[in-house]
């Protein structure tokens, strides 16, 4: 019989709550949520100009925890360092659970965790943002998922990310995209040849991440026109301001002479939910594909 202590119950409570998992889908419901509260003839033109300010950089925090749960991955694979605990899908064998690949190095759950805290840190809450990062650093380290300096150094990445994607122009995502496909495949492909006996499956998260990326790329261009896309594709994301998107964003007349955002792209909410069931299946296809992702990469060496 296994004793499950106070402070295990609170870390494997908080990853119940906050987890990238979650962190994704409750960003991606906000978005669509969002247009109809904020864009109506009710709001200041000003309020809805902020408010598209605000989905402009949801979008790119959807982008950056997606390039972190991808680039978490194969960091693993590239250092190679084990986790504190002994990970096992045999529950008879080992009580702990399977939590993806046998290397920790860096915290996968910490890198996204704190790239959303650090958002929060930046333009909501302060408070909110040194909480979840705290809180998520306790749950790694007390259930043993991760150590102290594997979570600190998921932490140390996420600061580098969050620092360098709000200080470089928008066109370096693109550059996000194709580096992280090469550092991932060139890391998983050239390390498995010295890890044959190694379960690779974990590249799924992988592929999960570039997944979201090109989800948050495909919204970014439905929601901003070439004018807008031009305006900022050379602006740093942190130096746009409510100005900017006050200047181009289109709005329509109402009734009595009321003015509110209009949609740069035709059937914009449709064409969101097909892109977001597009998502899930291609989620789906991945966890599918999953027991086969290891013996993909051991036939390239055999």
């Amino acid at each position: 019989t296994s004793t499950i202590n106070f402070g295990g119950a609170i870390g494997a409570q908080i990853l119940e709550w906050f987890n990238q998992d979650l962190y994704l889908q409750y960003t991606t419901s906000f978005l669509f949520f969002l247009p109809f509260v904020a864009f109506n003839e009710k709001r200041e033109l000003e309020t809805q100009a902020r408010a598209n300010r605000l989905r402009c950089f949801l979008v790119l925090l959807l982008f950056r925890m997606g390039l972190a749960a991808s680039a978490a991955s194969w960091f693993q694979a590239l250092f190679q360092q084990n986790r504190p605990c002994e990970c096992s899908a045999n529950p008879a064998i080992n009580p702990y659970q399977q939590i993806g690949s046998i290397w920790g190095m860096p915290s996968a759950d910490m890198m996204v965790s704190a790239v959303l805290g650090f958002f929060f840190l930046q333009y909501v809450s302060k408070l909110l943002g040194f909480t979840l990062i705290m809180l998520v650093g306790f749950s790694r380290v007390i259930l043993g998922f991760d150590s102290v300096g594997q979570v600190f150094a998921g932490f140390i990445i996420a600061l580098v990310i969050h620092v360098y994607h709000i200080g470089s122009p928008l066109f370096m995502r693109i550059i996000d995209i194709f580096v992280n496909i090469i550092g991932g495949l060139c890391t998983f492909i050239l390390v498995k040849r010295d890890y044959m006996n190694t379960d690779f499956s974990f590249a799924v998260l992988y592929l999960n991440g570039m997944a979201w990326m090109f989800y948050a790329t495909t919204l970014f261009v439905l929601y901003y026109d070439w004018n807008m896309l031009k305006t900022i594709w050379n602006t740093p994301s942190h130096f746009m301001t409510d100005d900017t998107f006050l200047y181009y964003t289109p709005f329509r007349e109402g009734s009595l002479g009321s003015t509110s955002f209009a949609p740069q792209r035709k059937h914009e909410t449709l064409i969101f939910i097909i892109c977001t069931i597009a998502l899930f299946f291609t989620l789906v296809c991945f966890r599918v594909a999953t027991p086969y992702i290891d013996g993909a990469l051991a036939n390239i060496w055999s």
